[in-house]
């Protein structure tokens, strides 16, 4: 009797959601979290009793190929220019399990409340053309990864 061994996160069972529309064509995803700490002492000590968190950022690095169908700027989530980006727009950024074995979906991780902080586009010679994007999160949920 065979049994499906599965035990890690791997590329080909998770899924990302950006402001309700699911990405296909995500190349990387690199998600980085800061808590800021900042050292607390008495006067005259110059030991730390503890580091206090002064600051949380969440910080979300994506790389994609841009699909004529599928950009993230024709979706509306990366704003066409500066103006388009004093509007304030914010979306969340989901991270899903996706269950091989049945058509449940886990979340894992959502980042709440995101928006653009800068991007790239690459073009080469006989490549896909791609597109890399930084997101900035006021907070994040999730203990799956």
């Amino acid at each position: 009797m065979a049994i499906q061994n599965i035990v890690a996160h791997s590329g080909n069972l998770i899924t990302l959601e950006l402001d309700g529309q699911r990405f296909g064509t995500i190349q990387r995803m690199s998600c980085s979290d800061a808590y800021n700490p900042e050292s607390v002492s008495g006067v005259g000590d110059i030991h730390s009793l503890e580091f206090v968190p002064s600051l949380a950022q969440h910080t979300i690095t994506v790389e994609h190929a841009v699909l004529k169908v599928g950009a993230m700027r024709s979706l509306g989530v990366i704003g066409e220019n500066g103006t388009e980006r004093l509007k304030g727009m914010e979306f969340d950024i989901v991270i899903y399990e996706k269950n091989p074995q049945s058509s449940a979906i886990k979340e894992l991780r959502k980042y709440r409340y995101c928006s653009y902080a800068s991007g790239t586009i690459n073009i080469s010679a006989h490549r896909v053309v791609m597109s890399d994007a930084t997101f900035n999160s006021r907070d994040v949920t999730g203990t799956g990864i």
